[in-house]
């Protein structure tokens, strides 16, 4: 079922002071539905110690909403964006003040939960402007944030930014969506490149890629996972990836 998170939302998360820092960059599922669309009007956190600050994730496809906990950055930034082109995608950010900040590190995810560095910027020191061009991308939607590194060794991020590429379209179908071995994958006449199976912690259990052109439908077996839910996601052969959910149960 389609949720719509055009509502206020208030999320009331209680967590031990002293454990809170446990938690810095990792994601909490907060929602879990079939898609999404939109996003909170309003969003009440509960308060962090000091240095540390919430991160709102929003993934329509797989239907969550992450939440994580960000250190303090050791800039200020004024403003940090995903802007498709071209040439690929063009990320370009603004600071006010530097202190002690050596390099900025870029990170690109498909998911939203791993994130892969993919170029150094050097810091050039307060009020300064900075621009780094993706141009190893294809159709879909890719994830951003800056790993930002201090010359005392420490290592703070960014918020994250998305964008979404082309406007083709990858569909599938898994059937059965309740499991007990075998899920079967079938797709809209696209070509199936490779799949993976995500647990809801965000690990791949199981992935596979093909050299030539998937059969349609596809089998993959769960017969050797716990019962538990997991995503489904299928890339084509233009690197479009779509993500369906699946609860393994044994009866």
């Amino acid at each position: 079922m389609k949720k719509n998170c055009l509502f206020i939302g208030i999320i009331f998360l209680n967590f031990w002071a002293n454990a809170q820092t446990l938690f810095v960059q990792n994601g909490f599922t907060i929602l879990d539905a079939g898609s999404l669309s939109g996003t909170f009007a309003t969003v009440n956190y509960a308060t962090l110690p000091s240095g540390l600050s919430w991160t709102t994730t929003y993934d329509a496809t797989a239907g969550t909403v992450i939440l994580s906990v960000s250190g303090v950055l050791p800039v200020e930034l004024l403003s940090f964006k995903a802007t498709p082109s071209e040439r690929g995608v063009i990320l370009d950010w603004a600071t006010a003040l530097e202190d002690k900040t050596d390099h900025f590190k870029v990170e690109r995810s498909r998911d939203g939960r791993n994130f892969t560095p993919i170029g150094t910027v050097k810091a050039k020191g307060s009020n300064s402007e900075y621009a780094f061009t993706d141009d190893k991308v294809l159709a879909g939607i890719y994830y951003y944030r800056l790993a930002i590194q201090d010359s005392d060794g420490k290592k703070s991020y960014s918020k994250i930014v998305s964008v979404l590429l082309g406007d083709k379209t990858f569909k599938i179908k898994v059937y059965p969506t309740l499991v007990v071995q075998d899920v079967f994958v079938s797709t809209d006449g696209g070509s199936i490149a490779s799949y993976q199976v995500v647990n809801m912690m965000g690990q791949i259990v199981l992935s596979a890629q093909f050299a030539s052109n998937a059969v349609n439908p596809l089998t993959v077996s769960l017969n050797d996972l716990p019962d538990a839910t997991y995503l489904i996601q299928a890339q084509n052969t233009e690197g479009i990836t779509t993500t369906v959910k699946v609860v393994k149960q044994t009866y």
